[in-house]
């Protein structure tokens, strides 16, 4: 486990203990990989939500809900730094930037 601050904002029903488990694993794993990094991950729809907060707020990544840990691991370490250097942002610890505007 981790020593990353990961704070619950809101459990509406109780299908959202499962997904908050999920967000809470997507986390730790984008923590483990991209250190430093101001990561948002949410749930919404049966689906996680991934933003970055250095980086413009209508960009983001979304992961199936149907995988394997190792699969899950993977799809987040590729969309992380995807979304990371998109924004102009290093794959490695976070050095405190912002991020530029997105390539689309």
């Amino acid at each position: 486990m981790s020593d990353t601050e990961i704070g619950i904002t809101e459990i509406t029903s109780t299908g959202d203990i499962a997904e908050m488990k999920l967000a809470k694993m997507v986390a730790e794993i984008l923590t483990d990989v991209y250190p430093v990094h101001l990561w948002h991950v949410g749930w919404q729809g049966g689906a996680i939500v991934i933003k970055h907060a250095a980086t413009d707020n209508r960009f983001g990544f979304v992961l199936p809900r149907e995988f394997s840990y190792s699969e899950l691991r993977r799809n987040v370490m590729l969309g992380g730094g995807e979304l990371l250097e998109r924004a102009g942002l290093t794959r490695g610890a976070w050095d405190g930037q912002m991020g530029r505007k997105f390539e689309q």
